[in-house]
């Protein structure tokens, strides 16, 4: 009975043994169709074949890495990273995170987010310090993070700036505004007053500038009776001598 028992677990452990050998050489397959159909740039092919893999329930690690790779050469982005974390969750491959790590801080760096791409890098770097063009990457997704950082630190004076010059040119605006207003009233005050008879004879021009030789009505009537009070004694002078007629006097003029 033993030995019966020993043969059918033998013969059951190859058997499992040759149909994972099956599973493991179709998901072979699979991968190598799709790193066909990827290099010759037909993306949906290469991705329909490493999900074919990936159904198969091995070489899952090597499906999903290359699904995010698709994924990443079609600018799905965010799907990308979400398979590059499955590949980095499950690996005990430090070749399989750096490598993950690296195409992740890729992925950021065309987001710009600089700050998760420095992150990214610096655990590619974790995994394989020896790599140049992570540590290239590490150095760049840096300065463009601080670049960010500083040019978030200058825009709200900028924008400070910008406000007050604004606010300035509004209140000049509005000054040259009502100056022209203030202007043109008082060019209609002037051309309405030009234009209505001048009803206050004080303020007649005319009368600030009359000759002095100008006399009042009470003025004119005393001169007249002065004048023929005058003109009267004439006469009588005349009557009584006969002799000559009296001179013309000059009136001053007043």
């Amino acid at each position: 009975m033993m030995s019966r028992f020993i043969y059918i677990t033998i013969v059951l452990h190859m058997f499992s043994f040759s149909q994972e050998k099956s599973t493991i050489k179709k998901a072979d397959n699979f991968i190598y169709e799709g790193n066909t159909e990827f290099d010759n740039s037909n993306n949906i092919k290469a991705e329909k074949n490493y999900r074919r893999a990936l159904s198969t329930g091995v070489k899952k690690n090597t499906a999903n890495y290359n699904i995010a790779n698709v994924l990443q050469e079609q600018d799905y982005l965010d799907e990308a990273i979400i398979n590059y974390f499955d590949v980095i969750s499950a690996s005990k491959s430090k070749t399989n995170k750096h490598k993950s790590y690296h195409n992740i801080g890729n992925a950021f760096m065309k987001n710009k987010n600089y700050k998760a791409a420095v992150e990214a890098y610096k655990n590619a770097l974790r995994n394989n310090p020896a790599d140049d063009e992570s540590r290239y990457n590490y150095a760049l997704a840096k300065k463009m993070l601080e670049d960010e950082q500083n040019k978030n630190d200058e825009e709200p004076q900028d924008k400070d700036q910008k406000d007050k010059d604004q606010k300035d040119k509004d209140q000049q605006n509005k000054d040259d505004k009502k100056n022209k207003s203030d202007k043109e009233d008082g060019e209609d005050e002037s051309k309405e007053n030009n234009d209505r008879p001048n009803e206050n004879p004080k303020n007649s021009e005319t009368e600030t500038k009359a000759s002095p030789t100008e006399l009042s009505s009470q003025e004119i009537k005393n001169l007249l009776e002065a004048m023929n009070k005058e003109e009267n004694k004439v006469q009588k002078k005349v009557k009584a001598s006969k002799i000559k007629p009296a001179s013309n006097k000059k009136r001053k003029d007043w």
